[in-house]
C-alpha cells in the first residue's frame, strides 16, 4: 500500500488557502478629477502623513502669468486645499522637497541652463506662498536639490561654458 500524506496534505491547503487569505477586495477611497486634453498632465508629490499633493499646468493666463494648479490630498484622497500659483509662462516644474506642512518648489524658466530659477514656498495650511527667485552665473545642469533649514541647496554641473583655447 502506497501513502501519500505529503501530497494529500498540499492538496488539501491549495484548495482551501485561497479562502482563507484576505486582500484588498473592494478599493476603500478613490479621487477623481475631470481636465481637459490641454491642461497639464499631474505631477504627483508625495508627502507621507501630510497625503498628497498633485500640481500641473492648467491652460489658463491671468495677467500674462500661467496658472499652475496644486491640489492637496491628505492620506484618505479627500480634498484638503487647492491652490492657484501664477507663473511666468516658460517657467516648467524642474525638482521639489518636502518638509512638514510645507513644500518646495523649483521652477526654471524655459530650455536653457542660464535662465532663472524660481523657488516657491507652498504652505500647506495657510495662504502665503512666498517665492525667490535665483539668477545663475553660470550655465548649470541642476542635478540635485534639498532644503536645509530655511537655506535651499541646488547641486549640479556646469556645463556649455567658453573655454580659453591657445594657439601657437
Amino acid at each position: 500500500m502506497v501513502r501519500f500524506p505529503g501530497v494529500v496534505l498540499c492538496v488539501i491547503v491549495a484548495v482551501l488557502a485561497p479562502s482563507l487569505v484576505s486582500a484588498q477586495l473592494q478599493q476603500t477611497q478613490r479621487y477623481e478629477k475631470e481636465f481637459k486634453y490641454s491642461e497639464g498632465v499631474f505631477s504627483i508629490i508625495p508627502l507621507g502623513e501630510d497625503g498628497i499633493l498633485l500640481i500641473r499646468d492648467r491652460d489658463k493666463f491671468d495677467g500674462g502669468k500661467k496658472i499652475w494648479e496644486a491640489i492637496h490630498l491628505d492620506t484618505d484622497l479627500k480634498e484638503k486645499k487647492t491652490i492657484s500659483l501664477a507663473m511666468e509662462p516658460r517657467n516648467r516644474l524642474i525638482g521639489y522637497e518636502k518638509s512638514p506642512g510645507q513644500v518646495l518648489l523649483l521652477y526654471r524658466q524655459g530650455d536653457t541652463e542660464k535662465n532663472n530659477i524660481e523657488l516657491v514656498e507652498v504652505n500647506l495650511s495657510g495662504d502665503e506662498h512666498p517665492r525667490h527667485v535665483v539668477k545663475p552665473e553660470l550655465a548649470m545642469s541642476f542635478t540635485h536639490f534639498t532644503r536645509v533649514g530655511n537655506s535651499a541647496i541646488l547641486g549640479g554641473y556646469v556645463n556649455k561654458e567658453p573655454r580659453k583655447i591657445f594657439k601657437r
